[in-house]
Order: C-alpha cells, then sequence, then structure tokens
C-alpha cells in the first residue's frame, strides 16, 4: 500500500521499464550531458550545455520510447510553449535525437519550491507570497486554456535571485476537452505506478495528495481543478501537514470526498482559514470564481499587513523619543489582524447595485449587515487582548454566512427575497456580546445547500418535500438546517396536513437532536423556536434564543410566543408579543414575516371583538393592505377576509361586503366556503333594535359568517 510521501508523487499509468540516467549517453543530439538533475515520473532531467547559444540549459529526457509517452511529451512543450509569463519556465526547444524525445528548457539555479519551505525559516507571509507568484504562473495557463492538473510545491522552482515558476506540465490539458486517449474515469482504490505515462484507463491522474474530488470521481477537469491543489499545496506549507490525509488511497479519497468541513484548521493562519477552505470546496462552482480572484484574497492578506506596518512606521517616525517614553519595553502594541474575508470583495458595490436592479428586500439586508460587521468589527479590534480573538472569529463566520448568501443569489435568478436571505444571515451585534456565541462557518458544500434548501423553502410558501435531500446530509448542522426547511415549508391549511402529523412530530425530534449535535448557537437557536408549542418547550426556546440574541430569533419567538399566549387568551401578552414581532422584523425586512404576524394580530382583535379592538383591525388593514397588495402576498385574501367580518360587525354592511367580494375574486384564499356549496337555511324571527324594541320594515342581510 502507497505511503503518505508515496501519495505525494505523481500518480501515472503503468509503462515500460524507465531508461535510468547513467544509461544515456554523454551527448544528445547537438546538447552535451552533464549532470542529472533529478527524475520524474515521465523523464529524466539533465543539465546539458548547447554549444550552438552556448549556453547551459535544463533538458528533459523522456524515460522510455513508447508512442503515447512521447505524445505526452510534445503535449507538455506545446502547452509551455503558449506561455510566456514570469512566473513559468521557458522552453527553449522540443526535438527528438537517438530515438529519445527531450525538452530543452531555461535551466533555474535554485530549488524546488517545497524545498525552500521545508528548509528555510519562513513566516507564513513569506510563504503566502511565493505561493502567489506561482498563482501567477497558473492563473496565466488557464488563460491559455491549459490546466496543469498536477500542481504542487515540488513542481514550482525558486531561483536563488528569489523568482518563482511554474513547471512540469506533463499533465497539462486543454480546458476545453479531455486528453486524447485519456480516460475520466479511475476504479476505486486503483493503484498509481510512477514509472508510467500516458494514463489509461481506470488509472489516476495527477498526484493524489493534492487532487481535487472531481479527478478522484472521473468529473470534468477545469481550472478549479488546479485551484484546489494549489490549496492543498498552500495549506501543506503554512501548517507543516496536509489538509486530508490517508495511509491508502481510498482512505485518502474518502477524506478528499467529505470536503473541508471538519478540517483541523488550527495551524493555519486565521487569514487565511476560510479562503483556503473556499478552495478546498468539493463542488468546484462553489470555490473561487477563478485563480485570478483566489490570488487577489490573498493579497488583500499581505497588503493589509503592510498598510499595518507602513502606518506604525509612520507613526514612530513622527513620534521620535516619545514612542519610546509612552511604550512600556517588551510591550506590543495593539493591532487587528485583517479578516479572513475582505467585505469590500464579498459585497462589492457594483455586485450590490446589479442585484438591486432585480429587485426584492434582500439586497438591503445585505447591505445592512455588511455595514453593520464594519461597525461591530471596529469595536471588536478595540477590544481587550482577552477577548478580541474570540469576537474576531465570530465576526469571520457572519462574514462567511454573508459571503455565502451573497453567491447562492447571484447564481439565482428574480427578486432578491428578504425572509431568504435572512434564513442565513447572523446580524454582526451578536459578535460584540459580553458572551460571544459560536457560529459555523458556511464553507463545506453540506451546510451550503441545507441553508440552499431552506431558502427555497421559504421563498415556495407551500409544502416541499426534502426527504431525499435530508437523508443525504449526515453532518449534525447540515441536517438541522435541512430538517427547519422542511418544517418550515409546511402548509398547515394542506388537505393532508393532519395525515403527516405523525411524520411531522417525527422530524421535530429529529431537528433537535441534530441541533445538539451542531456546534453552532444560532442554528441550535432556530430549531429551539419551530419546537417550542407548549410552555415548557417555549422556555427551550427563551434559553436558547438569550445565547445568540438576533432580531430575527427574537421576531421568531416573540411571533411564537404571541401565538403561544393568544391560544391561552392572554390577549394581552399576545398583542405586546406580535407587536415586538412586527417591528424585529420590520428592521430585518423581513416584510412577509410582518404580514403574517399582522393576520394573527387581527385575529386576536377580533377573538376579542370590543369595538375599539374592531377599529384597531380596520386601522391595521389600511395600513398593511397596499404593503400586501404591492407584494401579492397571499395574505392580502386573509386580510380582506377578516376586515370583511370586522367591518360588518361594526355595522358597515356593504363595506364588508366588499371585502368579502374582493376576497372570494383570488384564488389563494381556500378557507372561504362557495356559496353554491352551503345548503339553504330557514331563519325565522324578529328584528329588535339595541334596547329590545322591534323594528318595522327592516332588511336582513345574511352573510357566511351569520349562517
Amino acid at each position: 500500500m502507497p505511503s503518505d510521501d508515496e501519495l505525494a508523487q505523481t500518480a501515472t499509468a503503468p509503462a515500460r521499464p524507465a531508461v535510468v540516467g547513467s544509461q544515456l549517453d554523454s551527448v544528445l543530439g547537438r546538447y552535451r550531458l552533464e549532470r542529472e538533475l533529478g527524475a520524474g515520473g515521465m523523464g529524466v532531467v539533465h543539465a546539458a550545455f548547447d554549444p550552438d547559444l552556448e549556453r547551459t540549459v535544463a533538458l528533459k529526457v523522456l524515460r522510455h520510447a513508447s508512442d503515447d509517452a512521447s505524445a505526452r511529451l510534445l503535449r507538455e512543450a506545446r502547452a509551455m510553449a503558449k506561455l510566456s509569463h514570469p512566473n513559468v519556465i521557458t522552453i527553449f526547444e522540443v526535438g527528438t535525437a537517438a530515438g529519445r524525445d527531450y525538452i530543452a528548457m531555461e535551466l533555474i539555479d535554485g530549488e524546488t519550491l517545497a524545498g525552500w519551505v521545508r528548509g528555510a525559516q519562513l513566516g507564513w507571509r513569506d510563504i503566502v507570497a511565493a505561493f502567489v507568484a506561482a498563482g501567477r504562473g497558473l492563473a496565466a495557463a488557464h488563460v491559455a486554456g491549459l490546466v496543469h492538473r498536477d500542481f504542487k510545491a515540488q513542481n514550482v522552482l525558486r531561483a536563488k535571485d528569489g523568482r518563482i515558476l511554474v513547471t512540469d506540465f506533463g499533465l497539462a490539458c486543454a480546458t476545453d476537452a479531455p486528453i486524447e486517449g485519456e480516460s475520466r474515469e479511475r476504479a476505486p482504490g486503483s493503484p498509481s505506478d510512477r514509472s508510467g505515462t500516458l494514463t489509461a484507463t481506470g488509472t489516476l491522474i495527477g498526484t493524489p495528495a493534492y487532487m481535487a474530488p472531481e479527478q478522484w470521481t472521473g468529473g470534468a477537469i477545469g481550472p478549479a481543478t488546479d485551484q484546489f491543489s494549489f490549496c492543498v499545496g498552500l495549506w501543506e506549507a503554512v501548517a507543516g501537514e496536509r489538509p486530508f490525509r490517508g495511509a491508502t488511497l481510498d482512505e485518502l479519497r474518502a477524506t478528499v470526498l467529505a470536503g473541508p468541513d471538519k478540517l483541523d484548521d488550527e495551524r493555519v493562519p486565521r487569514p487565511l482559514r476560510a479562503i483556503l477552505r473556499r478552495g478546498l470546496a468539493i463542488d468546484p462552482a462553489r470555490r473561487w470564481p477563478d485563480t485570478s480572484a483566489l490570488l487577489a484574497a490573498l493579497q488583500r492578506v499581505l497588503r493589509r499587513r503592510r498598510r499595518v506596518l507602513g502606518a506604525a512606521a509612520v507613526v514612530a517616525l513622527a513620534g521620535g523619543v516619545v514612542a519610546f517614553a509612552v511604550i512600556p519595553r517588551g510591550a506590543t502594541p495593539a493591532g487587528c489582524p485583517p479578516s479572513a474575508l475582505d467585505p469590500d470583495q464579498v459585497w462589492p458595490a457594483r455586485v450590490a447595485a446589479e442585484l438591486a436592479t432585480r429587485g426584492g428586500d434582500g439586497v438591503k439586508l445585505l447591505d445592512h449587515d455588511t455595514k453593520a460587521w464594519r461597525d461591530v468589527r471596529r469595536s471588536a479590534c478595540a477590544a481587550p487582548l482577552a477577548v478580541r480573538s474570540t469576537k474576531l472569529a465570530c465576526l469571520d463566520a457572519v462574514m462567511a454566512r454573508i459571503d455565502a448568501t451573497v453567491r447562492a443569489v447571484r447564481s439565482e435568478h428574480g427578486p432578491i427575497d428578504g425572509e431568504a436571505a435572512a434564513a442565513e444571515l447572523v446580524e454582526p451585534s451578536v459578535c460584540d456580546r459580553a458572551t460571544v456565541p459560536h457560529l459555523a462557518a458556511v464553507v463545506g458544500p453540506d451546510l451550503a445547500d441545507a441553508f440552499g434548501l431552506l431558502r427555497s423553502a421559504i421563498v415556495a410558501e407551500h409544502d416541499v418535500d426534502l426527504t431525499t435531500a435530508i437523508a443525504k446530509l449526515d453532518a449534525p448542522c447540515a441536517r438541522a438546517v435541512a430538517l427547519s426547511a422542511k418544517l418550515v415549508g409546511l402548509d398547515p391549511d394542506a388537505p393532508s396536513f393532519a395525515n403527516r402529523v405523525p411524520a411531522l412530530l417525527r422530524d421535530r425530534k429529529d431537528l433537535v437532536a441534530a441541533a445538539e449535535r451542531c456546534d453552532d448557537d444560532a442554528i441550535k437557536a432556530r430549531a429551539s423556536v419551530i419546537d417550542a408549542d407548549d410552555p415548557a418547550s417555549l422556555e427551550r426556546a427563551k434559553q436558547a434564543v438569550a445565547a445568540v440574541t438576533t432580531p430575527d430569533l427574537l421576531a421568531d419567538l416573540d411571533n411564537t410566543a404571541g401565538a403561544s399566549a393568544r391560544e391561552a387568551r392572554r390577549r394581552d401578552d399576545a398583542t405586546a408579543a406580535f407587536d415586538r414581532a412586527i417591528a424585529a422584523y420590520g428592521g430585518r425586512y423581513r416584510v412577509r414575516s410582518q404580514l403574517g404576524v399582522v393576520i394573527d394580530r387581527v385575529e386576536g382583535l377580533l377573538g376579542r371583538g370590543r369595538p375599539q379592538d374592531l377599529d384597531a383591525a380596520i386601522a391595521l388593514d389600511a395600513r398593511w393592505r397596499p404593503v400586501a397588495t404591492e407584494l401579492r402576498d397571499r395574505t392580502l385574501g386573509q386580510l380582506e377576509l377578516h376586515i370583511g367580518e370586522a367591518r360588518w360587525r361594526r355595522g358597515d354592511v356593504a363595506g364588508g361586503d366588499a371585502a368579502l367580494d374582493s376576497a372570494s375574486a383570488r384564488a389563494d384564499v381556500d378557507t372561504l366556503i362557495p356559496m353554491d356549496a352551503v345548503k339553504p337555511v330557514d331563519v325565522s324571527g324578529e328584528v329588535v333594535d339595541a334596547t329590545g324594541a322591534p323594528v318595522a320594515d327592516a332588511t336582513v342581510t345574511s352573510a357566511l359568517l351569520l349562517i
């Protein structure tokens, strides 16, 4: 079985026995071979003298003479010859002599990037800077239409003058088509053979330790594949160990396909964690948009450090001797490290403007939270060192959720729904509390997909069957969010709702269990609110929300508490809770939730039925009917139905009839009984006034609520 070191070497297909360097003549064509520099899966590299141009070059000579290997060598040469970039090795010539193919390329006086990282005492910023330079060469290859497919620090050279150059494009392929003769498929657990050449069916292509999920599963290979390998290499360089490990190919494959959610990133510098996790996503579409975007994120981390140092230098020069007098010996001035994600990159003005044209309140919410995040981060940076790191980690998780939401809504169409956006976001102010809640950063596909299900269920506003999707989710947080989506998407008015109550109770039990295993206070609190349907569970929900007091959760809790109080006929308590919920939802641009609570308020007022209650219900209708009309919300018909009742009971029969007629015309109002379905009822009696005196010649109007 391959060892961990073996898994870090290029895997190619089995081939004929290699021709070792000592078996080569001292001359190949016009080149005089001076010494062997190294050997790889495809060939032996020699330092060779070119007498025509009087220079020493690196001559890569094919290790065997198979036709397929020759084809691959020529592809490598052609791929590299397409590139003219400071961070890509220069190709001088490709040729054949004495039956052996070769590539003549620039000879670098230096070492591999991997060797340099191992041998030097480096800060992580120096390592990142070197990888950014290598990434520029990789990005240039992508622009030229090439994918390296075997990017790792061993395939990057660092010259003694500091230049960084990507080399060894032996596995490169065009981005728009597979290499001719190669299979996309690989049998699980098939062994690698580093003496091979052109990959045969059922064989790995690349280096197992650095391969992206799509390389393991036979998926489409593209620039995002190189991005994954780049992030594995950078993680390894700064942490001293690779993110995905396994003693065998099958173990390594399993850890890669499990995704980055459970990776231990304690040894990775905090500003890099979210950047690298995004680049390590299982789904290529969830990685950075391209390599340049990944490099830009890394460069922002480096630039922000330089800006801090530059400002410190200016202050020191301006302060002169005073600085030495004020700062105690050995003390370090307080500083604030850069955030894991730059808000200017997550929510740039151009993206906000682009999404605003689609309408909806979601853009307002994203803009609000990004601005609030900046304010809270300034406060967190000024906090004592003992709590600063906790606050900053919380804010990093908040920004990761903003980033995930922005990327999700950009891939969708239509208005940006405020309700759906709020489902994933967490108000930044929670990170400035005395007790900071723990939030899970949304970087892995499972949790991101689960939040996608929740957004879809909220937008749909009707029963959504998520059983199959939930069955595929094992991670507790993702499962809890997906179950929340299933329960939020239930329609209590659906004819089949009563039959689904047993399944509903099982789902709620599953939700609570999954939330308990989830290390995220906001997800726990949301689950507890959904589960609250009696005094005991409502009290548990209050305690859970107290741990992460956000406006969204408080509004949901007040909404639930108001419904509970109304059922218990504690009408004043219900009114107060509903009013708080309406106000809190408004602060989060959750207009549809406000309309839902307004319906509850109106029903409560009708239940008490005093004249002032009926007047208050009519006033609520006047305030909220235009909002419901503009949104074409389903609550519009319910409002008209309830207001019809209120107007009748206040003596406005014509107004009540008009409201009922309007509600009856709406397809989304299914609570009205068609008049032709009501059996006629003979009513006899005497019409009297308020004092009980008979009224002569009175006209009686019968309506649904009077039958």
